[in-house]
């Protein structure tokens, strides 16, 4: 079984061993029961920003010819990587 919870008022990073502990084990228990594997993320991100931005978010300026945040006007690039994947829909009903 997999228990996620959340505390309020707490922010966690990796800094914090507790969390760290938490994280690997988690971690392992994904790939215990093969819910991880390798695949592409494709998306746009902002590096001003530091974020992903939804696709809804993005629109192409056809005079700048460039991508930009509709949000702030930022400028995203598409970006593409190879990442570790699990699907979050078969957790939905515990989360």
């Amino acid at each position: 079984m997999i228990l996620l919870f959340a505390l309020p008022n707490v922010r966690l990073t990796f800094t914090i061993a507790h969390h760290n502990k938490a994280v690997l084990a988690f971690w392992e228990q994904l790939r215990a029961n093969n819910h991880l594997h390798k695949g592409m993320h494709t998306g746009f991100y902002s590096s001003n920003e530091e974020t992903f931005v939804p696709n809804n978010e993005v629109l192409y300026d056809y005079t700048k010819k460039r991508y930009i945040h509709v949000n702030t006007g930022q400028e995203v690039e598409t970006y593409r990587e190879q990442n570790y994947l699990f699907p979050l829909g078969k957790f939905k009903e515990g989360l």
